[in-house]
């Protein structure tokens, strides 16, 4: 099918490939019907394969992906309070020595 595909791209100009347009989606767990978390059962299925990991089934994957947007968030509201500690810092001038390289682990609670 890969070889198929590469037939057909190879034989196009690139000119004739504008017409192909790429429309993002939003990713969305609990429905169903628009076959997200299919998609994503799949690939982490090939990845396991591939990396002789063991398999998940369809509804464990559906459940870690519903726990990724939170841990994203937060993680990224973490980041954002450090930095912007830190640009306090220079905005102060402060000495070299006063600011800090932290180490953030949201798994434990730790911040080194």
């Amino acid at each position: 099918m890969i070889a198929e595909l590469y037939k057909v791209l190879k034989a196009k100009k690139p000119k004739d490939l504008l017409v192909y347009k790429i429309n993002p989606q939003e990713f969305e767990k609990d429905e169903d019907e628009n076959f997200h978390v299919d998609f994503i059962s799949a690939l982490t299925n090939l990845r396991a394969a591939n990396y002789k990991l063991e398999k998940m089934d369809w509804i464990n994957v559906k459940l870690k992906a519903g726990k990724i947007v939170p841990a994203l968030a937060t993680t990224t509201a973490a980041i954002s309070g450090l930095q912007t500690i830190e640009l306090c810092k220079v905005i102060a001038k402060c000495k070299l020595e006063e600011h800090k390289n932290s180490f953030l682990n949201l798994s434990l609670p730790l911040l080194a």
